[in-house]
């Protein structure tokens, strides 16, 4: 089972008990991870802060588009459209770039589908239609049966929202 509070104490022992080193993926990893929790949790200023911190732990040669992906849940959160999408067109870049297979199509799906909710937020239905399509092909690809329900619950709100119920009823 997960247990967020857990998992941020043992973060806090690890970055009190081990040097700081740069770059460092495991430091990275960690202040991603408690960015990400505490974004879980609506607490969008402190999430902002442990992700940049994140970015700082890299090197130029190892981005991580999960990070990108993050920084853009932060902007997308408090509804900064502009850098939301910033981060989620890096990200989605970065996954194109990488080594095809599962996580790629998952990392690629998730990128889509973020930039299709953009489009939804904004009422550009069509648009995020399109980004929500290009994101099922992926979440196929990548073989996620979670994956797929949730694109799945994205094309069914979407469709609602355009007043085409019928073809919600039938996700």
């Amino acid at each position: 089972s997960q247990n967020p509070d857990m998992a941020i104490e043992h973060a806090f022992d690890y970055l009190k008990t081990h040097p700081v080193i740069r770059p460092s993926k495991t430091f990275a990893s960690i202040y991603n991870t408690l960015g990400s929790i505490l974004l879980e949790r609506g607490l969008t200023n402190q999430a902002l802060e442990y992700i940049l911190i994140s970015k700082s732990f890299m090197d130029e040669d190892d981005l991580t588009p999960w990070v990108e992906l993050n920084l853009g849940n932060v902007y997308f959160k408090i509804g900064d459209w502009i850098n939301a999408k910033k981060q989620y067109e890096i990200a989605l870049k970065i996954f194109s770039e990488d080594e095809v297979g599962p996580i790629q199509f998952r990392g690629l799906a998730t990128a889509l589908n973020n930039l299709g909710m953009i489009e939804y937020e904004n009422k550009r239905y069509r648009a995020a239609l399109s980004y929500y399509d290009e994101a099922m092909r992926n979440r196929i690809r990548s073989g996620s049966r979670r994956g797929l329900i949730f694109q799945y619950i994205q094309y069914g709100q979407l469709y609602n929202d355009m007043d085409k119920s019928e073809l919600a009823l039938q996700m």
